[in-house]
């Protein structure tokens, strides 16, 4: 998948955006002045920036209703303001590796018909202090979660990093030494975001072992119980990448990053492409769970989820088979 050519106009403008804060930010915020790049709404954003105001461009063409046709855009960075959030099925890195810390208001970016946030306020997860981070404390004698320690509130969440025998944590647990703090990322409100893969190993297995439930003991009729550990959404990979920030994970070269992305019950019977990472993983101690294969091999089950393996760039330019398409269960 190679970038794709969009022309970009300097814009001389020294631009101030003041950022009013939104129901979910804390305090206000904004981009400083400078100068800024343009490029056209109609073609796709060059990789690496995100849009953070508007003009009208007579290079670029008209839009329909009448608005302002261009995007002044800037090299996305950490807590800059975006008028929109980053394309995270078919964008590029560096851009995708950043989370929606906040949404707020500022006059620079279009107007919501309501009058709400119009915008948002990118970071690094590990930098956020928005609404959507959470933290849990447990202990783990590799720094991870271990599986079946999960609990129905966390299972909303991915991890974005742990703080070892964190002192907010001590004392919590008589029969731990010393708790961790494990941070997250909810995906209940902003429902695709970016996470470190090697954090995340032992719950993509839970999740992939949920999701695995899902489709065989239920086939296309799951119904969510109340109490149960299956969690009442499909979370999936839809991005494998390279993020500089992330810690290595060996077992997929320099791909270390991955962007998950949650289906409510409302998408049931949809069919969607994910990375096969969502049901084939190689865990820290080398051990291989590969759902795909034992689900292909299971008697009729392609009668009931019919499952299509294929190469997709988005989940690694590399190599061959690496994505499926399937139908989310009912």
């Amino acid at each position: 998948m190679n970038p794709t050519s969009v022309k970009i106009s300097r814009v001389f403008i020294c631009l101030l955006l003041f950022v009013l804060p939104a129901a979910d930010s804390a305090t206000p915020v904004e981009n400083p002045a400078q100068t800024l790049d343009a490029a056209c709404k109609s073609a796709p954003m060059p990789a690496g920036y995100v849009p953070v105001g508007e003009i009208d461009s007579p290079e670029c063409a008209p839009e329909t209703p009448p608005r302002k046709n261009a995007w002044l855009i800037e090299k996305v960075r950490d807590r800059i303001v975006s008028c929109a959030r980053p394309d995270y099925e078919n964008g590029y890195p560096p851009a995708i590796g950043y989370v929606v810390c906040r949404r707020v208001f500022t006059s620079a970016c279009p107007l919501t018909l309501d009058g709400t946030a119009n915008a948002v306020q990118l970071t690094k997860a590990t930098s956020c202090d928005g609404p959507y981070m959470t933290s849990l404390c447990f202990e783990a004698t590799d720094g991870r979660p271990q599986p079946g320690m999960y609990r129905a509130s966390w299972q909303k969440d991915w991890t974005v990093q742990v703080q070892r025998g964190a002192e907010k944590c001590k004392g919590l647990q008589p029969t731990y030494s010393a708790p961790d703090n494990h941070i997250g990322y909810s995906l209940e409100s902003e429902t695709v975001a970016p996470f470190c893969i090697e954090p995340n190993v032992v719950y993509l297995r839970e999740n992939m072992s949920a999701n695995y439930s899902k489709l065989k003991y239920n086939k296309l009729s799951y119904v969510p119980v109340p109490g149960s550990m299956i969690p009442p959404f499909f979370d999936t990979v839809i991005r494998v990448y390279h993020d500089d920030s992330c810690p290595d994970y060996p077992h997929m070269g320099q791909l270390n990053a991955m962007v998950v992305k949650r289906f409510p019950l409302a998408d049931r019977g949809k069919q969607v492409v994910m990375c096969d990472i969502a049901f084939r993983l190689v865990l820290v101690d080398g051990e291989v769970d590969d759902f795909v294969e034992y689900l292909l091999q299971q008697k009729d089950f392609e009668r009931y989820v019919p499952i299509e393996q294929f190469h997709d760039d988005r989940c690694g330019v590399d190599g061959g088979k690496n994505a499926i398409k399937l139908t989310l269960p009912y």
